[in-house]
């Protein structure tokens, strides 16, 4: 009985933290993939399709993130900006404009998520 009650506090403990204080996990997962596929990038370890497949998932998440409403909400630009990397790697390549939103979401990424 004593192991159902601290269960049901712990429980309850998890559940009241406000979501203005939440690590928004999404939000987690997209800056851990982004910070794997630009050292992967830089080893020149991914073809173009590998590239814009693990960018996908990135804005994947970073998409989430900002609809979780049960977390913080990401910094200003995360979401737009995984957009801009991935439109910057489909079809046309604009290595100038993926640089540039790279260095956006890396500044995101560098804030408390």
């Amino acid at each position: 009985m004593k192991s159902i009650a601290l269960l049901s506090l712990v429980l309850a403990g998890c559940s009241s933290t406000p979501p203005e204080q939440r690590q928004n996990a999404s939000a987690v997962i997209a800056c851990r993939d982004f910070a794997t596929t630009i050292s992967d990038v830089s080893k020149g370890l991914l073809t173009e399709l590998e590239l814009r497949q693990r960018v996908q998932a990135i804005y994947e998440n970073a998409r989430l993130a900002s609809v979780d409403s049960y977390s913080k909400k990401p910094p200003f630009g995360f979401h737009q900006s995984a957009e801009t990397m991935l439109r910057s790697v489909t079809n046309t390549p604009d290595p100038e404009a993926f640089g540039a939103a790279a260095k956006q979401f890396t500044e995101a990424c560098n804030q408390p998520l």
